[in-house]
């Protein structure tokens, strides 16, 4: 079958033989069929091996074989052989990843739901819980999408959902929709801070590394997609318990990025910009308290060894407590630092 006959096939089928097309095109290729060699013999075929990819020889059929006005129904099919066939045993996990990036060759947003029953829900992601990886790499390829938004957002809360990929899906999350950045940060901080408690109890180095490079990524992120003002809105809103404290330092306390507060010198800095910011006694005996439970959380992770005899019991349980009650009264401070300049 030459193009000219391949692109006449492809005028005269819909969507659901576009999906049978690729399913049956999928098992001959991974030899999960007896049917005979569907992507071997003809055009098709020859396209598709001559690609690096799978997904990259389909995509290339998408585009010079397929009429654009079934182009829709052929996106809308690589959906459908992902939420029925998936989770049957017909295909194999590579004809998914195959499927999936080929979702992300064509932009085919329309597929983007059946992630849900195919891996979020289905024994597919239960048995391969990595591909959870692939999923959140090729929803943030297409980012920002209301789709990909919503398909992150639900796969954060499905049954095969590993919590080691919080950050990546806060990722997605945030570059699609950063309006909704305090929201997600606020919505998402419980399950983030007990799974990394999870970890440090495990004494588990490895996860604790990858944990802390990956919400460093992370933080650099929210600082490029989201709105300025968020920093502001989040410091009064949330960050402000003991166990908390690490997802503060985590955003505001770091020189590389474009704000950061500089508890020392009263500073704040701001795309480059010094801002003194003007402490009352209360809120200089925050920055003390900060500073006493960032040595508390130190010896927490490090089970109590780096602690010296000045920090007893009632220090923690003082530090704590005040440093919980006056975080928003930093908020207060950053927000009227930042006013002056505008």
């Amino acid at each position: 079958m030459n193009k000219n006959k391949v692109i006449n096939m492809f005028k005269n089928l819909d969507r659901e033989a576009f999906a049978d097309w690729l399913w049956r095109g999928l098992r001959s290729f991974y030899n999960y069929s007896s049917e005979g060699e569907l992507w071997i013999s003809d055009y098709t075929g020859s396209l598709i091996r001559r690609q690096d990819a799978v997904s990259e020889g389909i995509k290339q059929l998408y585009l010079e074989c397929i009429p654009p006005e079934k182009q829709l129904q052929f996106r809308q099919a690589i959906g459908d052989v992902m939420r029925v066939h998936t989770n049957d045993g017909s295909l194999p996990i590579h004809a998914y990843q195959d499927l999936l990036y080929l979702i992300a060759g064509i932009r085919a947003d329309e597929s983007l739901p059946a992630l849900l029953p195919a891996i979020g829900n289905g024994l597919a992601g239960k048995a391969n819980p990595d591909i959870l990886y692939d999923t959140f790499s090729v929803l943030k390829y297409m980012a920002p999408s209301i789709h990909a938004y919503s398909a992150a957002s639900t796969l954060a809360k499905c049954r095969n959902f590993d919590e080691g990929y919080l950050f990546e899906a806060l990722t997605v999350m945030v570059e699609c929709e950063p309006t909704l950045t305090v929201k997600m940060i606020l919505l998402y901080e419980p399950r983030l801070t007990e799974h990394r408690k999870l970890i440090h109890q495990l004494n588990d180095v490895n996860e604790i590394d990858v944990f802390n490079e990956v919400a460093d990524t992370w933080a650099k992120h929210v600082f490029k997609y989201a709105p300025n003002t968020w920093l502001c809105d989040l410091w009064g809103d949330a960050c402000h318990t003991t166990e908390q404290i690490w997802l503060f330092e985590l955003l505001f306390c770091n020189s590389e990025y474009p704000i950061y507060l500089d508890f020392d010198k009263c500073v704040l800095h701001y795309y480059g910009k010094p801002i003194p910011i003007e402490f009352s006694d209360k809120d200089y005996w925050t920055r003390r308290h900060i500073t006493g439970l960032h040595t508390y959380r130190n010896a927490v992770d490090q089970d109590y060894s780096n602690l010296d005899d000045t920090v007893n019991d009632d220090f923690i349980s003082s530090n704590c407590n005040t440093a919980d009650h006056h975080y928003p009264r930093l908020g207060d401070r950053v927000r009227e630092g930042i006013k002056k300049l505008h």
